[in-house]
């Protein structure tokens, strides 16, 4: 019997880990949230990410996405004192496949 709590115990807290990553999907021009098909400036990132709970970000980066917008996300995320953030670039770089470079 014990062993079935400690192994309920263990599911459900992780459970709640996988629940304190939010993914942020950077684009060429503006950021998504997962889960979400609004797409939103700096500004606007800040304000809906202060209004959820989380613990760590992941940042979703395609490859087109500059220098400056991902320079902006950073900073965004500075002023919620955020310090855990993992990157994942995504995409594929084709010749005409990105419009601001």
């Amino acid at each position: 019997m014990l062993k079935y709590f400690i192994l309920i115990l263990f599911v459900f807290s992780g459970v709640t880990l996988a629940d304190d990553q939010i993914k942020i999907f950077v684009n060429e021009s503006a950021y998504v949230l997962e889960g979400s098909d609004k797409a939103l400036n700096s500004k606007s990132l800040v304000h809906e990410l202060k209004q959820q709970q989380f613990e760590s970000v992941l940042l979703v980066v395609d490859v087109c996405a500059g220098p400056v917008i991902l320079a902006n996300v950073y900073v965004a995320l500075s002023e919620l004192n955020m310090t855990t953030i993992d990157l994942k670039g995504v995409g594929k770089l084709e010749k005409g496949s990105c419009k601001n470079v």
